[in-house]
């Protein structure tokens, strides 16, 4: 097993032959060591590597505009961005969000790029691609915050290893049905990939101010502290069905987890924070975005139980009426504290 910790590193990526990738934020990337300089003098969030045709590609999110590529020795600007985690790797390909519910997919071998197609992905971009978890390889942020499947957040799954955020402490990989915690304490934008029984993941520790990677065998895992499943909040379901994805099926409904009444369908209470977020975010969301709030920015700017409480029991308008009074808003939209004309 194999540890690297990058201090001062804020988001970061990693591949099975070795290499890691970390953004120091205002400064540069440095890659297995090495720097290389920021495009326009803007950072790139949300960080991605994949080592292709015998060299290391970056993609992520313009702190500024755009989505870029660093290819061949020099970075790209392949096309507007939208929403966190707006970058993956494929094969031999860069999935890229353009707009709400919108992707392209730039081919890395002829520097083409496809149409806009339309897709339902959400305000967590995409979190990886794997074709056997679904029809197009796209499996979105939106799909990885638990409880469910595995009572893990901001998951990913390559055949039976799973890594994800704990909801008490740290981060844990799944390996089965056995769950290790490899990290403590506060852990984000979590990479897991493997090939065989080799895995290797990325783990930012922003409180600590560095990036965590690791690389081992699956065996290696034996080494690090069980997780007993019963003792973490939340239900737990780790069937998996004949085409390999978990099948889930609620004890009880996500807000009892945080003492409230759900007065909405599960599929109104999407819809409804699919909604409001957008709302709150449009259009200047990204701009704001980075400045470093990674997540959907409101669930920085107000505590997230009031914030669930306010979409589980609301009215949408009635919660837009509450997103206006924030001072954060209020600095968005400038052209709606105008006073009327008499």
């Amino acid at each position: 097993m194999r540890k690297w910790i990058e201090h001062d590193g804020w988001y970061g990526d990693c591949t099975l032959d070795g290499d890691y990738v970390s953004l120091h934020r205002d400064d540069c990337i440095v890659v297995n060591g090495n720097r290389i300089e920021l495009p326009d003098n803007q950072n790139i969030l949300f960080l991605v590597c994949n080592r292709w045709n015998n060299q290391i590609l970056l993609a992520g999110q313009g702190q500024n505009y755009g989505n870029w590529l660093y290819k061949d020795g020099k970075w790209k600007n392949i096309g507007q961005s939208f929403a966190t985690f707006p970058c993956a790797f494929g094969t031999s390909s860069l999935y890229f969000v353009v707009g709400n519910n919108q992707y392209r997919v730039y081919d890395l071998l002829t520097g083409n790029c496809s149409e806009i197609i339309p897709r339902a992905i959400g305000a967590n971009g995409i979190r990886y691609i794997d074709f056997t978890q679904s029809y197009d390889g796209i499996v979105t942020g939106d799909s990885t915050y638990g409880p469910a499947p595995f009572n893990l957040s901001q998951w990913s799954r390559n055949i039976d290893t799973i890594l994800g955020q704990s909801y008490t402490d740290g981060a844990i990989v799944q390996q089965v049905s056995t769950r290790y915690r490899i990290e403590n304490g506060d852990t984000q934008f979590l990479r897991l990939h493997r090939l065989g029984n080799d895995i290797c993941c990325a783990i930012v520790k922003m409180v600590e101010n560095s990036t965590v990677f690791y690389w081992m065998n699956i065996d290696e895992l034996k080494g690090f502290p069980v997780v007993d499943i019963d003792k973490i909040k939340g239900p737990v379901n780790n069937t998996f069905k004949s085409d390999g994805i978990p099948e889930y099926k609620p004890k009880f409904p996500a807000p009892a987890l945080l003492g409230k009444n759900m007065s909405k369908s599960d599929e109104q209470l999407r819809a409804d924070e699919d909604e409001l977020v957008r709302f709150y975010m449009e259009p200047d969301g990204l701009n704001r975005r980075a400045r470093g709030m990674a997540e959907p920015i409101i669930y920085h700017d107000k505590a997230i139980l009031n914030w669930f409480n306010m979409v589980f029991s609301r009215p949408v308008e009635e919660v837009k009426n509450e997103i206006r009074k924030y001072p954060e808003y209020k600095e968005q939209h400038p052209e709606e504290n105008k006073p009327n004309p008499q």
